[in-house]
């Protein structure tokens, strides 16, 4: 998920726990936090959603209908919450499990950063070398003979990931990531983190530690981790 679609997110969920803290009925928050304007890509589902919850379907229901803004997981707990009476507790719990995945997502682009704009300094710095001996000419060149290849390679790696939909290259290329030595160790750290967060969430929101299982296993990010983690799941049963 975008760090951007994360933090907005995170904020309307902790907006709507505090209204249903409150004694506010879900329908009444949603047309609350639809007029506050802080949602602007969050309106116009919200209100298809109003008029769901106003047709008689439930939060959980309601939220599962737009799965291009709420993820599965969310739309789970959210039914799960519901159906144990502890709303208000399920979608607090959904807030903070979002502001532990929003600070990640801040510590990776921080830490890719630095080395990001070391490569723009080297990629302009290196080409005067060429220069010296061959003048402008020669920095242009010593310049593209870098470039191409670096966002050349982006670009590829852009395009690998929006075959990332299909589901069996997915789980190829997410069992190649892991092969590949220390990167693989912390995206499949990564991966495990984000399952054990989603476990503890579907927990405290009434889920039972089987169909928890399966569900955090599906949101962990990385298919090859979560057909290994699936594949341990008899020993639970």
């Amino acid at each position: 998920m975008p760090i951007f679609r994360t933090r907005m997110l995170m904020l309307f969920y902790r907006e709507l726990a505090q209204l249903v803290s409150s004694g506010v009925t879900i329908i009444e928050a949603m047309d609350i936090l639809s007029k506050q304007g802080g949602y602007s890509q969050l309106n116009r589902v919200i209100g298809q959603i109003k008029q769901e919850l106003a047709a008689g379907s439930s939060l959980g229901e309601a939220f599962s209908r737009f799965p291009d803004v709420f993820p599965a997981l969310h739309a789970n707990i959210i039914r799960y919450s519901e159906t144990s009476g502890r709303l208000a507790q399920g979608i607090t719990s959904l807030a903070d499990y979002l502001e532990k995945e929003y600070a990640l997502q801040q510590s990776l682009i921080v830490g890719l950063a630095y080395p990001v704009i070391l490569l723009h300094v080297a990629m302009f710095l290196l080409p005067i070398v060429n220069a010296v001996g061959c003048g402008a000419g020669g920095y242009i060149f010593g310049f593209l003979s870098i470039f191409i290849p670096v966002y050349g390679l982006a670009c590829l790696i852009y395009f690998v990931l929006r075959k990332r939909k299909n589901e069996a290259f997915k789980t190829s290329l997410d069992g190649f990531i892991l092969a590949i030595p220390r990167i693989g160790d912390i995206v499949r750290q990564f991966a495990l983190a984000k399952f054990i967060r989603a476990l503890q969430v579907l927990s405290a929101s009434g889920v039972s530690i089987i169909s928890g299982w399966k569900m955090a296993g599906e949101s962990c990010g990385n298919n090859a981790v979560r057909n290994a983690l699936l594949t341990g799941l008899p020993l639970l049963q």
